[in-house]
């Protein structure tokens, strides 16, 4: 279909219950052969059917290559001298693109500094989906954002799992991730154990 090879799973119930679903789409490793490296979750809202160069683009920045400590010159004025430091080789299991959060259709993305409380990015995301951010919650989601919220306050209690030598750090959740896209790479060992 389109370049895809579609499987069909036999006797599936149609939708896929939730729990189902997310297996797919957040851990394949273990439907597929070893010879899989690459697997790329879709979710039937996406808007556009990526084309094979915009997979290809996707399978590239799963890994990055090592540098060493170098020069960049700008070439504009003022002109200048930075020196980076070294990078070590990096590879990626999962790749997903950011939520580029705002508060309405007509407003532009709010900056990659901005903290977006749970609620917020919980409606934005239903926006996305195209549901009515405004009518009330499922039952599920209802329960899935209150664990996230109960997880937050559980981890920065003062009195559990913390060493009176650990530094003060309190747990927050401010990077959100799009799931309408996510590109695995089944080839590292830990894709499988997801």
């Amino acid at each position: 279909y389109r370049g895809w090879i579609l499987l069909w799973v036999e006797d599936a119930p149609f939708p896929l219950p939730n729990s189902d679903s997310f297996l797919l789409k957040l851990a394949p490793g273990r439907f597929f052969s070893r010879d899989v490296k690459f697997a790329m979750y879709l979710d039937p809202s996406f808007p556009a059917m990526p084309t094979a160069e915009d997979v290809g683009f996707l399978v590239s920045q799963m890994h990055r290559r090592s540098w060493e400590q170098r020069t960049v010159k700008r070439k504009t004025r003022p002109k200048a001298k930075f020196r980076l430091p070294p990078e070590p080789e990096r590879k990626a299991v999962m790749l997903v693109p950011q939520l580029k959060y705002q508060a309405s259709k007509d407003d532009e993305p709010f900056s990659s500094d901005t903290v977006v409380p749970l609620t917020q990015a919980v409606k934005f995301m239903r926006f996305e989906k195209g549901e009515n951010p405004d009518s009330a919650e499922s039952e599920m989601l209802q329960i899935y954002r209150e664990f996230l919220l109960r997880v937050q306050t559980f981890t920065n209690r003062g009195d559990f799992l913390k060493s009176p030598n650990e530094p003060v750090y309190f747990f927050e959740m401010h990077h959100w991730a799009r799931t309408q896209w996510i590109m695995h790479d089944l080839h590292l060992g830990q894709a499988k154990d997801l």
